[in-house]
């Protein structure tokens, strides 16, 4: 989590966020993915493929920790159903409970529309 993300290559498509992140105008992954670690006020890991990334974000006791994505080979993995988009993962009420990143996705969107 160290790492100087100034000094990346242009064209690379690794990303990093904190904690301390500063979301930069239109950052709409880092405002999505701190909303998800931290909509049930419990610890949490998030797991995103995509066809060229694999994605993890993780918050503990309901405070974003960051989100490292680094590129991948991932377009072979399931990306539908249950595992839509991938899986949230929450520790709640000392219960392990996992939803697929579609199904958490809608219910922000619900609870941002009321």
């Amino acid at each position: 989590m160290n790492l100087d993300k100034k000094n990346l290559p242009t064209d690379s498509l690794a990303r990093v966020y904190s904690r301390f992140h500063t979301p930069e105008e239109g950052d709409d992954i880092f405002h999505i993915l701190k909303m998800m670690t931290e909509i049930g006020d419990c610890s949490s890991v998030i797991l995103v493929p995509s066809s060229e990334t694999f994605g993890v974000a993780v918050s503990i006791l309901g405070k974003f920790l960051g989100f490292v994505s680094a590129p991948c080979q991932s377009s072979g993995l399931v990306n539908h159903g249950d595992y839509k988009y991938g899986h949230c993962i929450y520790i709640q009420n000392e219960q392990v409970k996992r939803f697929s990143f579609d199904y958490i996705r809608l219910k922000l969107l619900d609870k941002l529309g009321k």
